[in-house]
Formats: structure tokens, C-alpha cells, sequence
């Protein structure tokens, strides 16, 4: 490629073009949502599906219990505790889960859904 002198206009497009990658790339970044989340009550089951999938869950507050219903392909991950139910166990029982808790449900096919207890 050719050598250009670097002209006023040419100076002016690329500054515009750079403005608006800019602004694409910040908009989309702000605005970004890392998947579906779901809020559930505490001493209310709850059911969330994950493609085809379904997993039900029941935090009971005053022992602080939460325990989980589903399908052997689905993996659940609960933040803050050690514990990842993973894809063999049906059914589980997670005692010391306190409240607001973050659990992230994933299946095979690495779609997610973010439950949240408040």
C-alpha cells in the first residue's frame, strides 16, 4: 500500500470512525446481559427451566435450607459455598445457605440461568 499524506478530511474520518466504535462498543458493554435471571422467594418453590430442562428449588429460611430438585443433566452452582451439584445427583439438600444467595444453573449445552434468592 501507498504512502498518503496524512490530509485535514482524512484526519476528521478517522477520528469519527473511531468515535463511533467507541460508542458502539461502550453502549453494548453497558447494556450486555449475561443470560436470564430468575428471583425467588424464600419458603416458595420455585421452578426455572434451562433449555429444555426444568429444576425446582425450596429455600426454607428460618433453618436456612435449600433443597433442589433436578434433571441429571443440569449442573448448579451455589455462591459463596463450596458445593457444586453436579450432573448424577437428582435430588440434594445444601444446609447453611444464606440469604441473598446467587445460584447459577448450567446444562450440557452451556446455557445458563441465574437464580436469585433476596
Amino acid at each position: 500500500m501507498a504512502a498518503q499524506k496524512l490530509t485535514k478530511a482524512r484526519l476528521v474520518q478517522i477520528i469519527v470512525m473511531m468515535t463511533v466504535l467507541i460508542t458502539a462498543f461502550s453502549y453494548r458493554t453497558m447494556t450486555h446481559s449475561d443470560g436470564k435471571v430468575v428471583n425467588c422467594e424464600a419458603n416458595k418453590p420455585c421452578a426455572v427451566s434451562v433449555g429444555e430442562k426444568t429444576i425446582t428449588f425450596l429455600y426454607q429460611g428460618d433453618s436456612k435450607v435449600l433443597s433442589v430438585t433436578k434433571s441429571k443433566d443440569l449442573t448448579i452452582d451455589v455462591q459463596n459455598i463450596e458445593t457444586v451439584l453436579n450432573e448424577s445427583s437428582k435430588e440434594s439438600t445444601i444446609q447453611g445457605v444464606n440469604l441473598p444467595a446467587e445460584i447459577k444453573v448450567t446444562d450440557k449445552n452451556g446455557e445458563s440461568v441465574l437464580v436469585q434468592y433476596q
